[in-house]
């Protein structure tokens, strides 16, 4: 019979350090957006640092090869990005044990994140395709 968590046991679990060691849907991504295997390749690495700061604000930051990006989230408030140079307002929520992140004013374009069997595993959802990446925490 499966553990229940609680929330608390969620938060905790996805917060830390974590390195992407699988990355799916990368093809799909560069033929929407015309962009060369030699800018995104198929496998990316990067990682992503999960924390909570004293005000109980989410600090999101991924590194890559294409930079770093910090991300200061309140949960339910709005909040500014920019997105392969646009800019767009999105909402950061927890969705039972998962931290999902949804852009305003779409229907279903957000990233979520949530720990499976100890492991990172992130989806971004763009219009119609997907793409899935699994990170080890470190």
């Amino acid at each position: 019979m499966a553990t229940v968590k609680s929330a608390a046991e969620i938060e905790e679990e996805i917060l830390g350090k974590w390195r992407t060691v699988q990355t799916e849907g990368i093809p799909q991504l560069r033929e929407v957006f015309n962009i060369d295997e030699s800018v995104v390749p198929d496998n990316p690495r990067g990682e992503i640092d999960i924390s909570k700061d004293s005000e109980g604000v989410y600090i999101i930051v991924n590194r890559s090869e294409w930079g770093t990006k910090r991300l200061r989230v309140e949960l339910g408030k709005p909040t500014k990005d920019t997105v392969m140079g646009r800019e767009i307002d999105m909402v950061t929520i927890w969705e039972g044990p998962r931290l999902a992140t949804k852009v305003v004013g779409t229907k279903d374009n957000m990233v979520t994140r949530e720990v499976v069997d100890g492991r990172l595993v992130s989806v971004v959802h763009i219009n119609d395709f997907v793409i899935t990446s699994i990170a080890e925490k470190y």
